[in-house]
């Protein structure tokens, strides 16, 4: 099977060889510009105007074909530059991840195939812990395409993903070099080592996204390629090399400079460096004097030093500006030749070892001289099944999107059978967009949106260990905010449409099928009441107890030269570089009365944290009077949230905030009974 994501063009020049089915390849994506008021154009993060643009940094005029995921025996040639992700033989579905709550605040898409995943939708932050929490592998992500605009709303998530990736990555190639070494010493076959590069597509300054976290990003053991697909699928004839400005983020292959160590002297180490020296055979850290160190002598001596990584390389980034075009996308499996009848080819005069080549598109000779065409002993062909992925993150995009010419095309339509929504606040309720889903009742519509899912529990893992804490002690665990209730969805006879759920899954492979038995429940959150009742006296013995005046006494002597001793310290993420299904990653929360609030670190969804933590009055309250963040090194799980904490105090991501909190309310009433 082939599943082609492909620029389209008005003029277009395929050639097919030994093809499978006699349909064309479809357009993959296209860009809905916003016909609102012009966009302020603002310099991004990390880019200077007026710099070159370096080596790291190369521009294209059209898109390359992407890596095959499998070497199929019918392949596609695109002459003018398209998409293509190649696979065969293989079963295939789609599978929604992420709805935007709380939590996450976009909607995410998983295609599954036998050994790779492809993400479409958004990659807000918390997407790759909701993976980990339905427990899909990270391991087989190989590509990703970014829906919407390219902004902090559905990138934020992307830098923290990729470097899990090579995390993992790194770790299956240090067991395939051990596994190397023990199987050299039994002479045995070497195995590979897995070389894989991860790629990601999505609007204008998606790579100058991926680029400006270039000094701590790439990994040696995986290469990155960000691509920006700012060509229109329409344009004819293709445009010249200054008009695509695609820029390509690319480390590793042979101009790949590495990270190992090189001999220099001393005296010309440039500072700051970590300086090492050889010592009876083996490496150690130089504690020496320095370059840096003042008056001091340095020894004339060779030393070692890392190469810089070649990002470093790259001082300035070249010039961009703001974009609110969005882009969607429609897939489409390839279409596959009927099955050959082996009775009527035999009827026919073929011999049994030309079965394979009619197979193959090829025309064979019987037996008695006749020519026996394909078409004369295959059955009917199986068409292509697709579904398509639609952001509109505004109204101010719709009239765009419903002037998108592709909505007149049957041809291209044939066989979508789900259309994935992903709505900004207000645009689902939009009298234009409820009349084009109207117009397409043979399709399955399912709607997500801040605004239309359910405020959920995505992490419901997390959430059933929390709830019994809560039960525990109720004053330093408060009840989890979510709301499972659901909007009203206008009903339409002979119309389908829904709210998307996570885990919603529709089978492309062998033959469409729609499966909603694996559409996660809403938590219930009763786990509390499976705590062994001696659990529950021991706690009510131990409140009972701090609660005396003996006690709180002795603790108010003890603390009485400790300022601000009312103040409230809260985590919100305990874990390491990685968020799993219990923790998330490094940020704390402390809550001073009457002067402020202060956050140690910033990892990755603490904004998401805070919204489960506290009803939107106290998390606006909070944001409010944010005073510090204070970050405590320099590693992505530490920061990677406070650039959304200082746009605008957390800017308006997620979905659930400021609704009724009807589910929490719930459960605090159970408690009580």
């Amino acid at each position: 099977m082939d599943l082609m994501l492909q620029r389209r063009a008005s003029r277009q020049r395929y050639t097919l060889a030994e093809e499978s089915s006699g349909e064309r390849p479809r357009p993959l994506y296209f860009k809905v510009p916003s016909k609102g008021k012009p966009t302020k154009q603002k310099q991004p993060l990390a880019s200077e105007p007026n710099r070159p643009l370096s080596a790291s940094f190369t521009s294209a005029s059209h898109l390359e074909p992407l890596r095959p995921a499998a070497r199929p025996k019918a392949a596609l040639r695109n002459r003018d530059g398209g998409y293509a992700i190649h696979a065969q033989n293989m079963s295939s579905h789609v599978q929604i991840v992420a709805t935007p709550t709380a939590d996450t605040a976009g909607a995410g898409l998983l295609l599954h195939f036998d050994h790779r995943r492809y993400h479409f939708g958004t990659l807000a932050q918390g997407t790759q812990r909701a993976i980990s929490q339905r427990g899909h592998s990270l391991a087989k992500l190989d590509k990703i395409f970014i829906a919407g605009e390219v902004n902090w709303e559905t990138t934020g998530g992307m830098l923290g993903m990729m470097l899990t990736v090579a995390d993992g990555l790194a770790a299956v190639a240090q067991d395939v070099k051990n596994s190397n070494e023990a199987r050299r010493k039994e002479g045995k076959r070497e195995i590979a080592t897995p070389n894989k590069t991860f790629e990601i597509f999505g609007g204008k300054n998606t790579a100058h996204t991926v680029a400006t976290a270039r000094n701590f990003i790439f990994r040696t053991g995986m290469p990155i390629k960000a691509v920006d697909l700012t060509l229109d699928p329409r344009a004819a004839p293709p445009p010249q090399p200054d008009a695509a400005r695609l820029f390509k983020a690319r480390l590793g292959g042979r101009h790949h400079l590495g990270d190992g160590l090189f001999e220099t002297k001393l005296a010309d180490v440039q500072m700051p460096a970590k300086i090492f020296i050889r010592e009876n055979g083996h490496i150690k850290k130089y504690n020496g004097p320095t370059p840096s160190t003042r008056d001091a002598v340095v020894p004339d001596i060779t030393v070692l030093v890392r190469k810089p990584w070649p990002s470093a390389l790259v001082t300035d980034l070249p010039p961009t500006t703001m974009s609110d075009t969005s882009l969607c996308y429609i897939v489409k499996n390839r279409g596959r030749r009927g099955k050959l009848n082996p009775k009527v080819a035999i009827e026919l005069g073929v011999a049994k070892p030309d079965f394979k080549r009619l197979t193959a598109g090829e025309t064979v000779k019987a037996m008695d001289g006749k020519d026996v065409t394909p078409d004369m002993v295959l059955e009917a062909p199986m068409k292509g099944q697709g579904f398509a992925v639609l952001a509109i993150p505004s109204l101010e995009h719709v009239s765009g999107f419903l002037e998108r010419p592709e909505w007149q095309s049957d041809e291209l339509l044939d066989n979508v059978q789900i259309f994935y929504w992903i709505f900004g606040k207000g645009v689902f309720d939009d009298p234009s967009i409820q009349d084009f889903i109207k117009s397409k009742p043979h399709v399955r519509h399912l709607v997500m949106g801040a605004d239309i899912s359910p405020n959920m529990i995505t992490y419901e893992s997390y959430a059933a260990l929390f709830t019994k804490l809560h039960r525990l002690d109720p004053a330093r665990f408060p009840v989890l905010q979510f709301d499972n209730t659901f909007r009203d969805i206008p009903k339409v006879d002979g119309l389908t449409v829904e709210i998307g759920r996570t885990g919603m899954k529709a089978h492309m492979l062998p033959n469409f099928k729609i499966n909603d038995a694996e559409i996660v429940p809403f938590p219930l959150l009763n786990e509390a009441e499976q705590i062994d009742a001696q659990v529950i006296a021991l706690a009510e013995e131990a409140r009972q107890k701090v609660a005396e005046p003996s006690f709180t006494d002795l603790v108010e002597q003890d603390e009485k030269d400790i300022p601000n001793r009312d103040a409230l310290i809260v985590p919100l993420g305990t874990g390491s570089a990685a968020p799993s299904k219990y923790r998330n990653v490094s940020s704390t929360l402390i809550r001073v009365p009457g002067v402020g609030s202060y956050l140690l670190d910033a990892g990755e969804n603490t904004i998401g944290q805070l919204r489960r933590a506290f009803p939107a009055e106290e998390y606006e309250a909070i944001m409010k009077e944010l005073r510090f963040i204070f970050i405590s090194h320099m590693h992505a799980a530490a920061f990677l949230r406070a650039a959304a904490l200082l746009r605008g105090r957390g800017g308006d991501e997620g979905g659930g905030e400021g609704e009724g909190q009807g589910g929490a309310e719930a459960v605090e009433k159970k408690r009580k009974k």
